[in-house]
């Protein structure tokens, strides 16, 4: 069992993981009862507690205990950026994938974190979800990979977060140091004037404190994580920067070698951790905003003719993402095209 596993953890990671992730990587057969399963995210992190653990969980209460985990969480295995390359080589059987560590490895994926493609995480992980399960280009990335995805799914849409107050007026983005996650949020905070800064999450907090960022575009349910509701003076709820996307991916010899109806409960696992996922998210951002407007950070929504000039920004990131995913030989408009008609647009 899961717990069995973290206590495990708890004790040692040289020589045990070691054999661990020998004895529990690159299953041959259907009777393996313990697969190994690893992600990045510190103890008590939401997307561990209410996506990696859940799946887990479902997946042994859907095979009815006979499938079980080695759970390997906090990188002790293999860093966010390099999951997927672990998952692929064979050294762990199933982990956590964010899509924007690899975008180089999953490119046509990026399009699910374009800005403005999602209002919350319900109306964006299902969809998400489907285009990973049905026989698209986004699934075909991950087999390439030697990757199966069981789970796909989309928080909550990033919001501009300042040390300093809103950001009302176009002119008010001028100058503006922003720490960006990359790729299109970097042209959207350029089109408006402001400086992005490309940075990992774990740096942002100091790079606010010293000054070197007036700010972050983040999602609302990762503030409090990494106390970035500390330093915030404000904070925008009608934004829509991107977003965070990430999958489950397993090994696809491991995942061939199991029997169909263990199959089946995988992917049915995924169905029900984005079902509990996105309402989790999406009543935890209603919540959250209430404590930071209690803490004194002021909320507000951006106006419509800020809006318009947004929007237009958003919207030449958009393109030049096409342009640059097109320019490698992949059908980038169609993607496009595709996920706007999943997502409803």
């Amino acid at each position: 069992m899961i717990k069995r596993v973290l206590r495990r953890c708890a004790v040692a990671v040289g020589g045990m993981l070691a054999g661990a992730v020998i004895a529990g990587s690159g299953a041959t057969s259907a009777d393996a009862r313990t697969l190994t399963f690893a992600d990045s995210f510190p103890a008590g992190h939401y997307l561990s507690e209410h996506a990696m653990k859940i799946w887990m969980k479902r997946v042994e209460e859907l095979t009815k205990g006979e499938i079980d985990w080695t759970y390997f969480p906090a990188g002790q295995i293999a860093k966010a950026k390099g999951t997927l390359t672990a998952v692929r080589d064979g050294r762990i059987d199933a982990a956590y994938v964010g899509i924007s560590y690899f975008a180089d490895k999953l490119p046509l994926n990026t399009v699910s974190m374009l800005p403005g493609m999602t209002t919350s995480s319900s109306a964006g992980s299902p969809a998400y979800w489907q285009l990973l399960k049905d026989d698209t280009p986004l699934r075909e990335e991950f087999l390439k990979n030697n990757a199966v995805p069981v789970f796909g799914a989309m928080i909550d849409p990033y919001q501009m977060v300042m040390a300093t107050g809103p950001l009302m007026t176009p002119e008010d983005f001028k100058g503006k140091k922003i720490r960006s996650a990359g790729g299109a949020m970097n042209l959207t905070l350029e089109r408006l004037g402001a400086i992005p800064v490309a940075m990992p999450a774990p740096d942002m907090y100091v790079a606010m404190e010293r000054g070197i960022v007036d700010g972050t575009l983040f999602s609302v349910n990762s503030i409090k994580p990494y106390r970035v509701n500390e330093l915030a003076k404000s904070l925008s709820r009608n934004g829509s920067f991107g977003t965070f996307v990430f999958s489950i991916a397993v090994n696809k010899a491991t995942f061939d070698s199991l029997s169909p109806e263990i199959q089946k409960a995988f992917i049915q696992a995924g169905d029900d951790t984005v079902k509990h996922l996105s309402a989790y998210v999406d009543e935890s951002v209603g919540k959250n905003l209430e404590d930071f407007a209690k803490e004194g950070i002021e909320l507000y929504d951006f106006p419509p003719e800020t809006m318009k000039v947004i929007n237009g920004a958003l919207a030449e990131a958009e393109q030049d993402w096409v342009d640059r995913i097109a320019a490698r030989g992949l059908p980038a408009e169609a993607v496009l095209v595709e996920f706007k008609k999943a997502m409803g647009e």
